[in-house]
């Protein structure tokens, strides 16, 4: 049981972290390259993307706590409220935050000062659930050694 459930939380950390990585490079990439298709595309990214990190961030929690229940360990403890920390990151951003970026770019508001500031929180949340997610990874790896 251990063995899976470690399986489960390494396979959905691995997606939700590569895809918060590859959504900064792409993102990232499509302004520098093409404006004008960044600004069509990359709220869609992030609607999506939102949707996708919710669905793996929930299997991952579940799965880190069947382990807790099935192997206590601190290591597998840390991992839970890493997991927990970039979910909650990934909540406040995708159902809070993009919803109302959202709401402000569809009435062409992307210039004013409210835009910028939930893009600022934005940012922060993201980084912050990066950050969080390099860090479970690490837990991760030194929790199934363990």
């Amino acid at each position: 049981m251990k063995n899976i459930v470690a399986g489960v939380a390494m396979l959905t950390w691995s997606l939700w972290f590569g895809g918060v990585i590859a959504l900064f490079i792409f993102v990232q990439k499509l302004f520098s390259t093409d404006r004008e298709v960044a600004v069509l595309a990359a709220p869609q990214m992030f609607l999506v993307f939102a949707r996708y990190q919710i669905g793996l961030a929930a299997v991952a929690l579940v799965a880190v706590f069947v382990w807790r229940i099935a192997s206590p360990s601190v290591w597998v403890t840390t991992l839970f409220f890493l997991f927990a920390a970039a979910f909650a990151a990934a909540l406040f951003g995708g159902y809070y935050i993009t919803p109302k970026m959202e709401i402000l770019r569809a009435a062409g508001q992307v210039h004013e000062a409210a835009f910028k500031h939930l893009h600022g929180l934005s940012m922060i949340a993201y980084v912050m659930e990066a950050v969080s997610l390099l860090f479970g990874g690490y837990i991760l790896a030194l929790a199934i050694r363990k």
